[in-house]
């Protein structure tokens, strides 16, 4: 009698489903224990909504389809190895599994604005190798053509452009971290991430706005209003686009100084702050009437809203490449202009270490020399 292998689902937490093999008759395990299920650690939405998680949940259960068939056709019709021809035949099968899919379910896993790092990442990945990637082909010499590809491509967000050098890091970063989970999993012979060098960060601010320019801009009509809206609130607080897409009005306070407080969940690190912001901040959404709900109501960003972004700064005359982080960039600059030292911007930024804030400390230092030239005495 033959054992027949199903693919089922099991209801598990985040509205998810997990996909696993039912065995019947039940099989031995690698303990030589009987069983009736091997979880595949593969995860789909329950009620996928988008057109993204619906694509996803296709392809994880095609995927899961089609181990439920070779492992079927294993059970069924069995031949002796040796332990050596076992390794040999586990690495032969893996190698031709697909890393850009192994890639895209570990980026289905990660949450808040790390996520969309490695959404990005993904889409790098596939166009360098859009006839996919399989894991029998990743070696040395690939993962160098890889780094080299990221460090020359053009940005798919910004047409035009070349992909920012700390992107590209970011986004490297997240393959060799694939491949050490991919070794870890036996998919691979040997960790080749771990034996090809980072893409180094370059630790610099190279744009930001003066206040003269933030002026001309809070001045200068934008066909988006909300994305004025958020950027300028932003230069005002320091504040990242996904701190405030999510804040929402029963996040403000007031003490009895009348100081405005923000309470917020850093999507980035998840940690959880308390800040004080300006009052100009709070007068920027006067408009709001009604003080529930989001702080910024209908935000969203995309390669649409960042191209009405830079149609709104050339508007406004400004010639620099400025895109919503800039505006992050601008708060710390404005900050030190008017002597706010490093430690203290550091905790308005919430970073965790302050080495972080240290990629502001030649802003600090060009601010320093151009007071040297603020006094101005007729010297005869």
């Amino acid at each position: 009698m033959g054992v027949k292998v199903s693919l089922r689902k099991k209801k598990i937490a985040g509205d998810k489903l997990s996909l696993y093999l039912d065995f019947y008759p039940a099989i031995k395990d690698e303990n030589g224990k009987e069983t009736r299920r091997d979880f595949l650690k593969i995860h789909i939405q329950a009620n996928p909504s988008s057109s993204i998680e619906k694509q996803h949940a296709q392809d994880m259960l095609k995927i899961a389809e089609g181990v439920r068939q070779k492992r079927e056709l294993e059970l069924n019709r069995p031949e002796i190895y040796s332990l050596w021809e076992q390794e040999q035949l586990k690495y032969v099968k893996a190698g031709n599994q697909s890393f850009i899919t192994y890639f895209k379910e570990l980026a289905w896993e990660r949450t808040g604005g790390n996520f969309g790092n490695w959404i990005s990442a993904l889409k790098y990945l596939e166009r360098f190798a859009p006839d996919d990637l399989l894991f029998k082909q990743i070696d040395v010499q690939l993962l160098e053509k890889l780094k080299k590809y990221l460090l020359t491509s053009e940005s798919i967000k910004s047409e035009g452009l070349k992909l920012d050098q700390n992107s590209a890091s970011s986004y490297f970063n997240k393959y060799k971290a694939a491949l050490r989970l991919a070794f870890r999993d036996e998919l691979i012979r040997s960790d080749y991430g771990a034996k090809v060098a980072t893409i180094k960060p370059i630790h610099r601010i190279s744009e930001y706005l003066t206040l003269e320019e933030l002026q001309r801009l809070t001045a200068t009509e934008c066909e988006d209003e909300t994305i004025k809206l958020a950027a300028i609130f932003s230069a005002l607080t320091g504040l990242r686009f996904s701190d405030i897409k999510n804040l929402e009005w029963k996040n403000v306070s007031q003490d009895a100084n009348q100081q405005y407080f923000v309470r917020l969940t850093i999507q980035k690190t998840r940690t959880e702050v308390v800040l004080p912001i300006a009052d100009l901040a709070i007068e920027l959404l006067h408009t709001r009437d009604k003080r529930i709900g989001k702080l910024i109501p209908g935000l969203k960003y995309s390669a649409h809203q960042n191209k009405k972004l830079h149609n709104w700064v050339a508007a406004a005359g400004i010639k620099k490449h400025i895109t919503f982080h800039k505006f992050r960039h601008t708060y710390a600059a404005l900050q030190l202009a008017m002597g706010t030292d490093l430690y203290t911007l550091s905790k308005m930024l919430v970073h965790e270490r302050l080495s972080s804030t240290q990629i502001y400390a030649h802003l600090n230092d060009q601010l320093k020399i151009a007071t040297t030239k603020l006094i101005n005495l007729n010297i005869k």
